[in-house]
């Protein structure tokens, strides 16, 4: 679906503002507010950039995709820290992934001596992260398409959202008492890892 083009630009506007001024809380409230959700459309994936950042692919019905298309941003504060404390050559784990913004502007900040690791156990994201990851010609970012855990295995995730929601659980939704009871259930098989195990490797491939 596509929005009508007033619409367009009132979302243009909004996203101009939350960018121009560098809010360190609220931006989450802006973007998650019934008028921005009403200004992006059910499915749209769309390309745009990090504040001060590389580029990022978000799906805007995704909350955390609405905040960080308006204001470019996951969370200011830890990534002005990141920014701050990250220099080229340092090594980075970034557990839990959603759309990458944390592990792209890491990216950027180590370079291509080093390496950054990207854990996402949602294939739907973790395939995201991949692409914007080759947008930016960040061949140094390796993207784990798995959980970290005390043991390895695999488990199946639910969720009612839509395949690429950062909102996967290790228990089925519709249980007696759970708020998502009657909504229509979606799965996804999730693969574990030893993150003792995982870490070892890690120092084994870093150049």
């Amino acid at each position: 679906m596509r929005i009508p083009l007033p619409s367009r630009t009132l979302r243009a506007a909004i996203r101009a503002a939350l960018r121009v001024w560098p809010f360190y809380r609220g931006c989450i409230r802006v973007a998650d507010s019934a008028l921005c959700r009403r200004l992006t459309s059910d499915d749209e994936l769309i390309l745009t950039t990090l504040w001060r950042g590389p580029k990022i692919l978000v799906q805007l019905d995704d909350y955390c995709g609405r905040l960080i298309y308006f204001s470019g941003v996951v969370d200011r504060r830890v990534e002005l820290l990141a920014d701050r404390l990250l220099r080229p050559g340092d090594s980075v784990l970034d557990i839990g992934g959603n759309f990458g913004g944390l592990a792209l502007r890491a990216a950027r900040a180590v370079g291509p001596t080093s390496q950054v690791h990207s854990f996402e156990p949602q294939p739907g994201l973790a395939a995201l992260i991949r692409r914007a990851a080759d947008i930016n010609g960040y061949h140094h970012l390796v993207v784990h398409a798995k959980a970290l855990s005390d043991r390895s295995g695999t488990a199946r995730f639910y969720s009612t959202g839509k395949p690429w929601y950062g909102l996967y659980r290790p228990f089925k939704p519709g249980r007696s008492g759970h708020r998502s009871a009657g909504r229509r259930v979606r799965s996804v098989p999730v693969r574990f890892a030893n993150a003792g195990s995982e870490a070892d490797q890690d120092r084994r491939r870093e150049p």
